[in-house]
């Protein structure tokens, strides 16, 4: 996936890999998180589309709402400081 959002941007820091449970639907296998800060000059929505184009590329098929998936990039658009990873009600701070 870093390799991908290199051709869309620039990566300037990530972290190591952790794994967490899941979340939702919890009989799965637990998931693999990473963080990466980076650069891209573009709207919001260019953005989403991008990157839900890399998880096409990777693989990604839509099941059900948290079912299994090969990949899943999340994004954080913030002017500014860091802004840690907010999802279904659970706090990942998954620092780059």
């Amino acid at each position: 996936a870093f390799v991908e959002l290199e051709k869309i941007g620039h990566v300037i820091r990530r972290s190591a890999v952790y794994e967490t449970e899941a979340v939702g639907f919890t009989e799965q296998n637990p998931f693999l998180n990473t963080v990466c800060f980076f650069e891209i000059f573009c709207r919001p929505f260019r953005l989403l589309w991008k990157l839900k184009a890399i998880e096409y590329k990777l693989g990604r098929m839509r099941s059900f709402r948290w079912g299994p998936r090969k990949i899943d990039i999340s994004s954080f658009c913030r002017y500014g400081n860091w802004n840690p990873h907010i999802a279904a009600g659970r706090v990942n701070r998954l620092k780059p």
